[in-house]
C-alpha cells in the first residue's frame, strides 16, 4: 500500500480527530462513500458529514470500535451539520490532503473526578 503524504497534519472537529496513518490495518470492512457519509453522531442532534464526490475517498469502518479510515484520492470536506442540514457555524469545515486518515475520538482528563473520558460535542 502506498505510503502517507509526510505534509499531511492531524485534523480536529469538536470531539472527532482525523491522524495521518502511512497504511490501514488489516481487517477494515470497505463501505460505500456516496458523496455525503455520518462518521459520528453528537450528542445535541448535531453530525460530523464527510461531503465531497463519489469518487473522492475510499472508505472503511473498524467494525470493532467503529472508528473509520479513509483514504482521499480528491478533496473533501467534513462538516459539522444539524440532521438534514449542510452546514453549521458551530465549526469551521476541516478539509482533507490526500493522504490515509484515521478517525479517532477525543478524550480529556477530569483532574477532580480523577478518570479519562469521552470528549462530547
Amino acid at each position: 500500500m502506498k505510503k502517507s503524504n509526510s505534509k499531511a497534519k492531524p485534523l480536529l472537529q469538536g470531539d472527532v480527530s482525523w491522524h495521518p496513518i502511512s497504511e490501514f490495518p488489516k481487517g477494515l470492512k470497505k463501505l460505500e462513500f456516496t458523496g455525503r457519509h455520518t462518521v459520528q453522531h453528537g450528542e445535541s442532534g448535531n453530525e460530523h458529514v464527510l461531503i465531497g464526490e463519489k469518487q473522492s475517498i475510499e472508505l472503511y469502518k473498524d467494525e470493532a470500535t467503529g472508528m473509520h479510515f479513509i483514504r482521499v484520492l480528491k478533496p473533501i470536506e467534513m462538516r459539522h451539520v444539524r440532521t438534514g442540514e449542510t452546514m453549521t457555524s458551530e465549526h469551521e469545515p476541516v478539509t482533507f490532503a490526500e493522504t490515509y486518515y484515521e478517525q479517532k475520538q477525543e478524550i480529556e482528563y477530569d483532574p477532580f473526578e480523577r478518570i479519562l473520558r469521552r470528549v462530547q460535542d
